[in-house]
């Protein structure tokens, strides 16, 4: 997902990044995601899919209170 997510930056943007660029930008990303999601574990005492979930939804929660609904 991370990979074609780059993919879609590259196209708009009219970049080109090497196998190494794009490996190394996965990977800073993964460590971070990684990171947050280990954080929440260890502070909630939940699985690691349960972490990730919380964040996810607090994420989708700040997008939304940010933005306010829309129609």
């Amino acid at each position: 997902m991370t990979v074609s997510c780059f993919e879609r930056v590259q196209n708009g943007t009219h970049l080109r990044w090497d196998l190494n660029e794009v490996n190394t930008r996965r990977e800073k990303i993964m460590r971070a995601a990684f990171i947050e999601v280990l954080e929440m574990h260890l502070e909630r005492k939940v699985s690691m899919r349960n972490a990730a979930t919380v964040l996810a939804i607090q994420r989708v929660a700040s997008a939304t209170e940010l933005r306010g609904l829309y129609p």
